[in-house]
């Protein structure tokens, strides 16, 4: 129940957080690339850098470096 009203009544940087955050959560596993496309209408680089950072912080995602970039990884807490 806690997300029942998720994203109401929120800035658009944490309705665009909460949103790439459930979207790592379905996949488990997304790459840099892969979120900036699902995206790309609501999302520049510099505030995809900011909501990163926030869901590494949390503990929420953890980044793994990659041949092309990095990849953020699910670690299952609902930060």
């Amino acid at each position: 129940m806690a997300s029942a009203f998720a994203g109401f009544g929120q800035s658009r940087t944490a309705s665009l957080e909460y949103r790439i955050r459930e979207f790592v959560k379905r996949r488990g596993k997304a790459s840099r690339s892969e979120i900036l496309r699902a995206f790309s209408g609501d999302l520049d680089a510099a505030t995809f850098g900011t909501i990163v950072d926030t869901l590494v912080a949390s503990g929420v995602v953890s980044m793994e470096t990659t041949p092309r970039g990095y990849s953020l990884k699910w670690e299952g807490k609902d930060g």
